[in-house]
């Protein structure tokens, strides 16, 4: 999939506008308290538009399936001079540190968590097959969790860390 070499077609592509269309789509995933936060009014960035889409989704689909209804489900970007980060955030259940390293492989599971879906445990492989043929990676780190009464757990960030221009225009 990811070694095809048609997989990502990035082009310019408005970061802010694929948020906030992302974030329309996965607002239809469950039950949760879906924002949009910390992104930049203007941001423009060469990537797959569709692949990163897909990428977020998978994140999103991820975040609703360890959380509780009613819990927060954030998305947001930020940049640097060469790095774009999106983020997907929750207050869920977390990711143990321990899987953190694993559950990127493909039918990788985390070990402490319940199960909460029939997946076959290739999501996040696929968004990091799609973060790796933008020429970059996935990382996991605590979430927007704040310790509230009611809240499902400490949460996870899962962040797409991509150039922000296509590997072939850096030298």
């Amino acid at each position: 999939m990811s070694g095809q070499p048609e997989f990502v077609r990035p082009a310019p592509t408005d970061v802010p506008a694929l948020l906030e269309e992302t974030l329309s789509k996965a607002s239809g995933l469950a039950d949760r308290k879906w924002a949009l936060v910390g992104t930049p009014q203007a941001l423009l960035a060469d990537l797959d538009a569709q692949r990163v889409t897909q990428a977020l989704l998978v994140l999103a689909d991820n975040a609703a399936h360890h959380t509780a209804p009613g819990d927060r489900i954030v998305l947001g970007a930020g940049a640097d001079a060469a790095t774009l980060r999106l983020r997907v955030a929750d207050t869920g259940t977390g990711v143990a540190l321990a899987d953190r390293g694993r559950i990127f492989a493909r039918f990788a599971r985390g070990n402490g968590s319940a199960r909460r879906s029939d997946g076959a445990g290739l999501g996040l492989a696929i968004a990091s097959a799609i973060a790796g043929a933008h020429g970059g990676h996935v990382e996991v780190s605590d979430g927007v969790g704040t310790g509230l009464p009611g809240q499902s757990g400490p949460g996870a960030t899962f962040t797409l860390v991509l150039p922000l221009r296509a590997e072939s225009e850096v030298r």
